[in-house]
């Protein structure tokens, strides 16, 4: 089939700019409204690249709040973000202490804290020192996410909670227990575990007892999507999830690994990575086999990958103890054969001839809106507004 006009626009400022330049058009066409499926390619991981070549500092943290920002804190009290391109050079905000713990709910908001008791906020574009409430103790993890609700723990057993204004004074609640991570889905629920293989659960208002769930390992980390998913990682390979209502583990899927760090970004997407270059994937019913993806990285412990953050099941970064980056992506893609399926009711109420696109498409079940092929004659008088309710729409294809 000849061509006439392909427009390949990129959902944008600048596809919104030329959709309204060529909203008095008439651009003809000879064939049916096609959807065309998709695919998703094949995950990959970037090879590990350096962070941060002018110190030897080692990450402690990484929380990335979308694609084109992650903030990760080192134990040098450095701050680097990555733009989705490139990475920026080391902001020190904690020159006497290491930062232990960042978590980035949005673009605009993160919270740090370090080893000193001290918790740092960032507003988007700078850092400041939120509060020395916890002073002289560990402060080993933060969970933030809001804006307006965070859960900090530290090496003594202490909670500490934000408000969105203040943070409250350190609260014994958890007896001489060595807490080293907490994840908090909402405000009403928080998860928070310990060197010894226990772990509490947090309700909104208070915080269960202590319980015993790993013998005397040491659970290494935790994600919980909601208050009906959890899963926890610890020292020896193993994991545990949570349905809502129990526990289940330990289950072993990475041998005796120490397994130092987990992200979900759903109750089907979950990432972890472990002391010897490995990820694993989980879908939502079994575990990917570990698979290597540092065995290139420079610098000493360039193998043993330390933190990871996703923000959804196409974005994650990795950081492994050399400070190296390793980046995962899983585009999707249209389909190119078999056919796109042919669909004709695709269209608004006509206004003479051709499609008046007045009102969001509706793409059947099981189909993503890629591309178009159009084959009646098409009016763009209101197309650029009514672009923003197809969020799928990837590119126009007009023959």
């Amino acid at each position: 089939m000849k061509y006439k006009q392909i427009f390949k626009l990129k959902y944008s400022l600048t596809f919104r700019l030329a959709v309204s330049f060529f909203s008095a058009l008439l651009l003809m066409a000879v064939g049916p409204v096609l959807l065309h499926n998709q695919v998703a390619a094949d995950p990959t991981w970037s090879t590990p690249s350096p962070v941060d070549s002018t110190t030897s500092a080692v990450p402690s943290s990484i929380s990335c709040p979308s694609p084109t920002l992650c903030l990760t804190v080192d134990q040098n009290g450095n701050v680097l973000s990555y733009n989705g391109t490139t990475w920026s050079a080391p902001v020190n905000i904690d020159s006497s202490n290491t930062l232990t713990s960042i978590s980035c709910p949005s673009i605009s908001f993160c919270m740090a804290v370090d080893n000193a008791g001290n918790i740092f906020d960032y507003n988007g574009a700078t850092w400041e020192l939120s509060s020395a409430v916890d002073s002289g103790n560990d402060l080993a993890s933060i969970s933030c996410p809001s804006s307006t609700f965070c859960i900090a723990v530290d090496s003594a057993g202490n909670v500490l909670s934000y408000d969105g204004s203040s943070w409250t004074s350190a609260v014994l609640s958890h007896g001489e227990l060595d807490l080293n991570n907490v994840s908090c889905a909402d405000s009403d629920f928080c998860v928070a575990s310990d060197l010894n293989g226990n772990y509490s659960t947090y309700d909104g208002s208070s915080w269960t007892v202590p319980e015993d769930i790993d013998g005397t390992n040491t659970l290494t980390g935790i994600s919980c999507v909601d208050d009906s998913f959890c899963i926890m990682v610890d020292e020896y390979g193993n994991y545990f999830i949570y349905n809502g209502s129990n526990w289940t583990g330990p289950t072993n899927i990475d041998s005796t690994n120490l397994i130092n760090s987990l992200s979900c970004t759903s109750e089907t997407f979950c990432v972890a990575v472990d002391n010897v270059g490995n990820y694993l994937l989980y879908n939502g019913s079994s575990w990917s086999a570990a698979e290597n993806i540092d065995s290139v990285g420079s610098g000493t412990g360039s193998n043993n990958i330390v933190t990871v953050s996703c923000t959804s099941t196409t974005f994650c970064i990795a950081l492994d103890l050399a400070d190296n980056a390793m980046i995962y992506t899983n585009q999707t893609l249209p389909v190119t054969n078999p056919t796109p399926t042919t669909q004709t009711n695709l269209k608004a109420p006509n206004t003479g001839a051709g499609l008046f696109l007045t009102n969001p498409w509706t793409v059947p079940t099981g189909l993503t809106l890629i591309s178009l092929s159009l084959t009646a004659p098409l009016w763009f008088p209101k197309l650029a507004g009514n672009l923003k309710k197809v969020k799928n729409l990837k590119n126009l294809i007009i023959f």
